[in-house]
């Protein structure tokens, strides 16, 4: 079976689907179509033939189709040259349901070795995104199609490196996406804060608006951790850290969650009343411990507050919040604020310290050209095992976590300007670092599953 399955797949071979959110007359949606292409060798097409014993069905400008497992698969065996100009055959196989797919791809085959190509894919303006990225093992090219949205065509291409993967995506950026304004993450502030977080996480996109006549379900990757309406105070440029907490503070984690600062001369006054609304609506009976409506605003602020339910830093709370000055100039105005969040059993000393430093490196680091837009860094492995057996966990982190020891991501805005190569396409890179331990493992059976 092995031996079988080599010869079919293990050339090349191209997934094809299409007909995502066609709508059904109950209201429902219509499964997508899709179909199989592989390049097979002459001993995997008698395999095919040997194996599956396809029947005569029907035929497509002259080549024949048939049908296998009692009609319920399509197959073509189109001889056509490849990208040597040497003879091959390509297996092109769907469920009977896709035949329509099926008979545009035979099609574009067809007629490719009569000398007149059918327009493809690869003939569309969209398609060069795929030829500026990297050669890699997999390639993929989808044009996004939703309800109320507009198009968006997306390539990717993934290869293996000595420790995991590597991802290069290009796709067209979006219309909220203002590329004529400044997003940029400056790489130095980040490098200081990555040393001990088990995530750290930025951005410099607002949230998509959602489709006319919809309600606002969509959310930006940097509003799913946000307590409460917190996000009603952000901007664009945010980043979030999340790091252990210190021993014996009654949970395992800690976040800090930063913005640059609203606009306004009264800065240090709106973040102090926005947060203190936010707080207070969750726990109103608890009094400030430090100066508020912007009073000494270079002091760390720090509030304990009781939630009514459990959550990865306990139900006590100690929020401490302060606003980022570059360093050393006495006269400057904030240009970031920072709130931590961390379990009520911490002391305010090394909460406010860990707030203090994210405000504070995010401030001081200067504006940097071709700096990307989002950043981020994962360490799957350690936060599985900050947060397993947690008793909050409402659903467990999978064991899927070990397998990963990094993740890592950063995109970059399209050029800026009216030059020769402002495309208008965002462009980033992701890398996967894989827990070669936890892979060479045997994986524990479940006692529970037969």
């Amino acid at each position: 079976m092995q031996e079988a399955f080599d010869e079919l797949l293990g050339r090349r071979v191209m997934f094809v689907a299409r007909g995502f959110h066609t709508p059904e007359p109950d209201g429902g949606e219509a499964p997508p179509h899709w179909a199989v292409v592989t390049s097979i060798s002459p001993r995997g097409e008698k395999l095919v033939r040997d194996r599956l014993r396809p029947a005569p069905r029907a035929k497509i400008a002259g080549q024949p189709i048939l049908a296998a497992e009692h009609g319920r698969f399509l197959l073509a065996l189109v001889e056509r040259l490849d990208d040597r100009a040497k003879p091959t055959t390509e297996l092109i196989l769907c469920p009977d349901e896709s035949a329509a797919l099926l008979e545009d791809l035979v099609l574009t085959r067809v007629d490719a070795v009569k000398g007149a190509p059918r327009p493809v894919l690869g003939t569309q303006k969209e398609f060069a995104l795929t030829r500026q990225l990297p050669p890699g093992d997999v390639l993929a090219a989808v044009r996004m199609l939703s309800p109320g949205a507009s198009k968006t065509f997306v390539a990717g291409s993934a290869s293996s490196t000595e420790r995991g993967w590597r991802l290069s995506l290009a796709f067209e950026a979006p219309s909220w996406c203002d590329a004529s304004k400044d997003r940029s993450i400056n790489p130095a502030a980040m490098a200081a804060l990555q040393d001990g977080a088990l995530a750290l996480i930025a951005d410099s996109l607002p949230p998509p608006p959602s489709p006319e006549g919809t309600p606002e379900t969509i959310v930006w990757p940097m509003q799913l951790a946000l307590p409460g309406d917190l996000a009603a105070i952000l901007t664009d440029r945010t980043v979030l850290r999340l790091d252990r907490a210190p021993q014996g503070a009654g949970a395992p984690l800690r976040l800090v969650i930063a913005s640059e600062t609203p606009d306004g001369p009264d800065r240090a006054a709106a973040v102090d009343r926005a947060i203190s609304s936010i707080l207070e609506s969750h726990d109103a009976a608890q009094a400030p411990e430090g100066m508020i409506e912007g009073e000494f605003p270079r002091a760390v602020r720090t509030r304990r507050i009781t939630l009514p339910f459990q959550t990865p830093l306990g139900s006590d709370i100690l929020a401490s919040w302060c606003l980022g000055f570059a360093p050393g100039d006495r006269g400057a105005e904030p240009t970031w604020w920072a709130m931590g969040l961390s379990p009520g059993a911490a002391d305010s000393a090394s909460a406010s310290e860990a707030t203090r430093l994210v405000a504070s490196c995010l401030a001081g680091a200067p504006s940097a050209p071709e700096a990307p837009i989002a950043v981020g860094v994962v360490r799957p492995r350690s936060l599985y095992e900050a947060i397993s057996g947690q008793p909050w966990a409402l659903i467990p982190p999978t064991p899927a976590l070990r397998w990963m020891e990094l993740v890592r991501w950063r995109f970059f805005a399209p050029p800026r300007g009216d030059g020769p190569d402002r495309d208008g396409l965002v462009r980033g890179q992701v890398d996967i670092e894989m827990n070669a331990a936890a892979l060479d493992t045997p994986a524990t059976p479940d006692p529970g599953v037969p």
